[in-house]
């Protein structure tokens, strides 16, 4: 069932792009709404080669929120820093174990 929303998100994406930060592979797509979604987070280590089945974790972020600078890891929660088109700086927090995403 996951897997069907994720191919159905790729099948509407405008743009694709591929973050690789430290052991992890990110695949970033913007889709149709204007949104932005972190659809996939893979460690190399474990999984050399990542295929498109990968869990999503399914963060949406705003389309003005497109530029990522950084990805961190927690042990239960993942940052994404992120620029605004106005130049603020934020940051967006994924919580694994609530599955809660904030936004600074």
């Amino acid at each position: 069932m996951r897997h069907q929303k994720v191919n159905k998100v790729l099948a509407g994406a405008v743009v694709v792009l591929c973050i690789p930060t430290f052991a992890y592979f990110w695949d970033i797509v913007w889709d149709r709404t204007n949104r932005v979604e972190i659809i996939r987070a893979v460690d190399l280590f474990e999984e050399p080669n990542p295929s498109p089945s990968a869990t999503p974790i399914g963060i949406l972020v705003p389309r003005e929120k497109l530029k990522v600078l950084r990805v961190q890891f927690g042990d239960v929660h993942m940052s994404v820093k992120i620029q605004r088109k106005n130049g603020d700086v934020g940051w967006i927090v994924y919580n694994q174990e609530s599955a809660e995403m904030n936004d600074y």
